[in-house]
């Protein structure tokens, strides 16, 4: 019996988001009712090291442990696109069918390879990456322009201005480094540069959009304890630490994350190139799979620009950009060749993780249907691709009126 990849998940993106009509597809009439045709994944990276010095690893590099949940996602997706019909279990792709595309990292390459490997493992797949390592890809990493007008700064302001300028970040980060000096004095880390209170004044940005800055070393702290906790759970090491402890120190290692949602003019900028590649790859003739390997910042800005609803990754400790996570776009075509589109955030919850649990039909990642201000999905769940190509479209446009 086929088993539809989002059809289990999604009652709990019933409770989230309340689209109830998804659950009403049963597996085996939503495979024949639509057709799966594509499939355009953009992942985070898996697991890396710390960004600290001293490591034995280099920093930002994957880890090995990495490597082998990028080889389960792998596996998994095999699977689930063998039982949809669109790939063969032993494949060899024609030219053209399949694209793999990181950034130029070794983390993100490696994670792109480490997933190839899983899902096509009787075939050399080649990881495509445009520059050195290390060397920035624009498409992956773009910043603002030169030419930045005054209708963008405008909307920055507005939205600062909204949110309650400073304050509100500062009381976020002051309730939560308690926990973080906490975990810091009981793995031996130095809080030198971190006091134990912020202060509005302390931390204004010479920029108001990138609020975040000033807060550097409690985010580098937080994400160097998150990345190691991740190897902890595996390895059994437990410590004083309270389930809420991890998740307020968590909530500091994403704080950079949060001022693109805060701002999708700024996350335009940082994801305009990401936008025209996948609206390209959704367009690329013959196209049956596309994998692009970034990072956190590509989820977050991409989603935010494109104007998602709000969302919480149930079951994971980082709650926007799971490790490992990925938007998951799919095309299908009906009966009267129509095209639709749906869109997913698809991560293994920390139990998944920590387990290091085969991922099956049985065993699914997490699946949470992604959902977009001013389109709507139908009463099956999903966006017609009209809708849904108009507002990339329409987002990449968007771009030329903030700048001269």
């Amino acid at each position: 019996m086929k088993k539809r990849l989002f059809l289990i998940p999604v009652l709990i993106a019933v409770m989230i988001l309340n689209i109830a009509k998804v659950a009403e597809v049963s597996a085996e009439n939503f495979g024949e009712k639509y057709k799966l045709n594509q499939i355009v994944i953009l992942s985070r990276h898996n697991i890396r090291t710390p960004f600290v010095e001293g490591s034995k690893v280099p920093a930002g590099f994957l880890t090995n442990l990495g490597g082998v949940l990028e080889v389960e996602n792998g596996q998994y997706f095999r699977e689930y696109l063998k039982n949809e019909g669109l790939l063969p279990e032993i494949y060899s792709p024609a030219p053209g069918e399949i694209r793999f595309y990181a950034n130029s990292y070794q983390r993100t390459i490696a994670t792109a390879k480490y997933f190839s490997s899983g899902m096509f493992p009787n075939t050399n797949i080649e990881t495509e990456y445009k520059y050195k390592i290390n060397e920035k890809d624009p498409v992956f990493l773009e910043h603002l322009p030169n030419n930045v007008n005054e209708k963008f700064y405008k909307a920055i302001d507005e939205k600062f201005e909204k949110i309650g300028g400073i304050q509100p970040t500062v009381d976020y980060v002051n309730s939560r480094l308690p926990a973080l000096l906490k975990a810091m004095k009981l793995k031996k880390m130095t809080d030198a540069n971190i006091p134990k209170k912020y202060s509005a004044k302390d931390v204004e940005p010479s920029k108001k959009w990138v609020k975040t800055e000033k807060f550097q070393p409690a985010i580098i702290a937080a994400d160097t304890l998150i990345m190691n906790h991740y190897a902890d759970l595996v390895a059994g090491v437990k410590d004083k630490l309270t389930e809420e402890d991890w998740q307020k120190i968590s909530d500091i290692s994403y704080l950079g994350q949060y001022s693109y949602s805060d701002f999708p003019e700024y996350s335009l900028f940082r994801s305009r190139n990401m936008l025209k590649l996948i609206n390209d790859e959704l367009e690329t003739e013959g196209r049956k799979f596309t994998f692009l390997c970034g990072h956190d910042t590509n989820l977050s800005t991409v989603l935010s620009a494109l104007g998602v609803e709000d969302y919480t990754a149930p079951k994971s400790l980082i709650t926007k950009t799971p490790i490992g996570g990925k938007i998951v776009i799919e095309k299908r075509i009906d009966d009267f060749g129509r095209e639709f589109i749906d869109v997913n955030l698809v991560y293994q919850s920390t139990r998944q993780i920590q387990n290091l649990e085969f991922l099956s039909a049985d065993n699914p990642p997490m699946i949470l249907p992604l959902n977009f201000k001013g389109i709507k999905r139908n009463e099956d769940g999903l966006y017609t691709a009209k809708d849904f190509k108009k507002l990339l479209t329409d987002k990449i446009a968007e771009y030329d009126t903030f700048v001269d």
